[in-house]
């Protein structure tokens, strides 16, 4: 805690800043810079430590409370309350009573809560008086609060964050239907779409073989039956990743097929 003064600018005239002593009662109490006073207005000036008074400010606790969840515009929009609480102790070891004036972070994103209004705000601090008595205690909770969003891709976000938000309690029964409908339209995608790799990753593996039986065949006389036995199953091979590559396209024809209808579902969809 600081010692401070408020000089109010009554003379109607502009005051220039610049430094400035201060004297209590005949007594040199400190310096302090003083900034430029228009007319009619008021600085506070801080000029020396108050060591009557003991300050201390708590790390600020932050809570956060789920009030809101939407679809629109493909996204699962969800809102969420910040509540905020930062406690002040301010112990008085003066004879004298003091009025502590507190100085708090203001942010345009926060509404204040506790206390009802301060005692002034600047444009970055809001200021609020507590009475101390002389050798008490007194505390003053600071309460502010700010709604966030977060935006999930109902189309391409984490598939797992949408399964869990099916499980909460009071969605409504269209939410609910829409975002259960969301997931089996993207699980199909995904299934389809594994199905699809899974061909590409069989065609790559007999790919592999037929690269280790060729290189066996050079060393082979070619009328010997294992040389013949080799032409066989490369053959066999062959009929194989054709069947496969057929297989893989129209998976991933289907795969493409049914994420473009998610898309569609998706452009009008909306739910609260």
């Amino acid at each position: 805690p600081l010692n401070a003064v408020r000089i109010h600018n009554n003379t109607g005239l502009h005051l220039k800043g610049g430094p400035v002593t201060l004297f209590d009662e005949g007594s040199y109490a400190g310096d302090a810079r003083m900034e430029d006073i228009p007319p009619g207005d008021s600085r506070l000036l801080t000029y020396a430590v108050d060591l009557a008074v003991e300050g201390e400010r708590q790390t600020p606790q932050a809570t956060y409370i789920e009030v809101g969840l939407s679809l629109r515009k493909q996204l699962l929009i969800v809102s969420r309350r910040e509540h905020v609480e930062t406690l002040y102790t301010l112990k008085s070891k003066s004879d004298k009573p003091r009025t502590v004036l507190v100085e708090h972070p203001f942010s345009a994103e926060y509404k204040l809560l506790t206390p009802d209004k301060p005692a002034e705000r600047t444009t970055g601090l809001y200021r609020f008086d507590v009475a101390l008595a002389p050798g008490k205690t007194q505390t003053l909770k600071v309460v502010v609060e700010r709604t966030l969003t977060e935006n999930i891709g109902l189309f391409d976000g984490d598939i797992g964050s949408l399964t869990a938000y099916t499980n909460r309690k009071g969605l409504s029964a269209k939410l609910l239907a829409s975002l259960k409908e969301v997931i089996a339209r993207r699980r199909k995608v995904q299934d389809l779409q594994a199905q699809s790799d899974a061909r590409n990753a069989e065609i790559q593996a007999i790919s592999m073989d037929q690269e280790r039986i060729r290189k066996n065949m050079m060393a082979l006389d070619k009328d010997s039956a294992l040389y013949k036995r080799y032409v066989a199953s490369l053959d066999s091979q062959e009929t194989k990743i054709d069947a496969l590559r057929l297989e893989a396209a129209r998976l991933r024809s289907q795969a493409d097929a049914a994420a473009l209808d998610l898309r569609t579902y998706l452009v009008t969809l909306t739910a609260d």
